[in-house]
């Protein structure tokens, strides 16, 4: 009879990978990771995609990106409707990694389908969508399209909405985006 092996619970969250590198355990947590992903974590699928991208492996990135968001719309096909919020913006940071690589590898064509793909998963009404993968736009260096989906996040959430998250946390944000390119308005929305 075979035994099979049972694998703690801690072990299938990325908590176990940010610990390992916290500690300066790069190795564990790359292999970590990768287990993960053989697993079917699409989080820790995206990951190592950031770290091909990273490395200059343009076309394994691609491919990685590629997987988690077509592992994210399926589940959403399977299910008849649209992932939860955080699903739909993983699925937008793997359409900007996407971006990004088609960009540094040259691609022109591919980059302007991307760019529109992008343009539109930001005209989504879930404003924590649209806020995550604008936070990401500014985390990969693509400024200028972060700030113009934050300039239509801003006064949704000012009116409050309680799904759309703090205009606190939206304003902060978009501040310290803009603050090089538009001091004043930046310093207007750092205020609040």
């Amino acid at each position: 009879r075979r035994r099979t092996r049972t694998v703690p619970a801690f072990l299938n969250k990325l908590s176990i990978v940010q610990f390992f590198a916290r500690h300066g355990e790069s190795e564990l947590a790359t292999s970590c990771l990768r287990q993960l992903a053989t697993r079917g974590n699409t989080e820790a699928v995206f990951l190592l995609a950031e770290q091909e991208l990273n490395g200059g492996r343009i076309q394994l990135a691609e491919e990685l990106f590629q997987a988690v968001f077509d592992q994210i719309t399926r589940m959403g096909r399977n299910r008849n409707r649209f992932p939860n919020a955080e699903n739909s913006a993983l699925a937008g940071k793997a359409l900007v990694g996407l971006w990004t690589a088609a960009r540094r590898s040259g691609d022109e064509q591919r980059s302007r389908e991307l760019e529109r793909q992008i343009q539109l998963c930001l005209c989504t009404p879930s404003v924590t969508t649209r806020s995550l993968i604008a936070q990401y736009l500014g985390e990969q260096g693509s400024t200028a399209m972060a700030i113009d989906a934050y300039r239509t996040i801003l006064p949704v959430v000012a009116l409050g909405d309680a799904e759309n998250g703090s205009l606190y946390d939206v304003a902060r944000q978009y501040s310290t985006l803009a603050y090089k390119t538009e001091p004043y308005e930046a310093a207007h929305w750092f205020d609040l």
